[in-house]
Parts: structure tokens; C-alpha cells; sequence
């Protein structure tokens, strides 16, 4: 499991082994990464928010790292990043 605050303080995301959930500030959930595409098929092992927190980077102990657009209320995938031959464990933004 897996929490971390937004850039700006305003949204707190929770990963578990189904989604990524987002929080307000005052606990009401707002939007849910889950499904296809985004498909755990293993636990969210891990997430990270853009420095200007308007993409969330996404993996699940797969071999996919996957871009949202933190945004937009549909939380529509941005891409889908192929390549690695084993499992990706962690990531992060470049300042």
C-alpha cells in the first residue's frame, strides 16, 4: 500500500491491490484508477505524482509503468510505458 499527497495539498491517493483511489482534503473520494487499462492484475506496488501534479505515474509489480492525466475528471490514460523485461518495482518524476 502505498499514500501520497498532490503537489498542491489538495488530493491525497491511496493505492491498494484493486486501485488507486483520490481523496479531497476532507476525505470524500473524487475519481479511481482501476480496470482497463490500467488492469492490476498484481498489487499497486507503487505511484508518484508530476512535480506540477498533473499526471500520476502508475505500476503494479508488472513490467508496464502507465501515465494518467491527474486532471481530468475521467482519468483517461496518457500512455503506456513498454519495455522492461522484468518487473518494474518503482519510479519516479525528474524534477
Amino acid at each position: 500500500d502505498h499514500v501520497a499527497w498532490s503537489p498542491d495539498g489538495q488530493i491525497v491517493a491511496s493505492a491498494s491491490f484493486d486501485a488507486v483511489r483520490l481523496w479531497s482534503r476532507s476525505g470524500e473520494l473524487k475519481y479511481t484508477l482501476t480496470g482497463k487499462p490500467l488492469t492490476f492484475s498484481l498489487a499497486c506496488t507503487s505511484f508518484a505524482y508530476s512535480p506540477d501534479g498533473s499526471t500520476i505515474i502508475t505500476n503494479s509489480g508488472s513490467r508496464f509503468v502507465r501515465l494518467w492525466d491527474a486532471t481530468t475528471v475521467e482519468m483517461k490514460e496518457q500512455g503506456t510505458l513498454r519495455g522492461h523485461s522484468a518487473r518494474v518495482n518503482s519510479m519516479a518524476f525528474s524534477p
